[in-house]
């Protein structure tokens, strides 16, 4: 699995323009969440577990890092555990959804044209 920090970095949006890739997004988790309805809850569960783990590790961050937990260590600990898990769940679901940009590229190229 790669991470991709941006959109642009997947190759089947890398031509696209910013709002066509938003479309092709949208479209393609559609089609994602029709052939596979558990998806959309799993991924809001992942979600919900990311702010959880983030809370809750957030005091042990401070520690670790500031020698007691002053709040604004506790809260740049969960904001940057938080946004680390982010980026790896969104790299899953980026993978998860790369044959879907794949095929509503191929059957939707009048409305990704228009997606301005």
């Amino acid at each position: 699995m790669k991470l991709y920090f941006t959109e642009a970095q997947v190759p089947e949006l890398a031509a696209l323009t910013r709002a066509e890739r938003r479309a092709v997004r949208r479209g393609a988790f559609k089609m994602l969440c029709t052939e596979r309805p558990s998806f959309r809850s799993s991924l809001l569960i992942t979600t919900w577990a990311i702010v959880f783990t983030s809370i809750l590790l957030a005091p042990c961050i401070s520690r670790i890092v500031g020698g007691g937990h002053p709040t604004w260590v506790a809260a740049l600990g969960a904001g940057g555990l938080g946004g680390f898990l982010s980026l790896i769940e969104q790299s899953f679901a980026t993978e998860r959804l790369r044959p879907f940009f794949r095929a509503y590229v191929e059957n939707h190229r009048d409305e990704i044209g228009r997606a301005d």
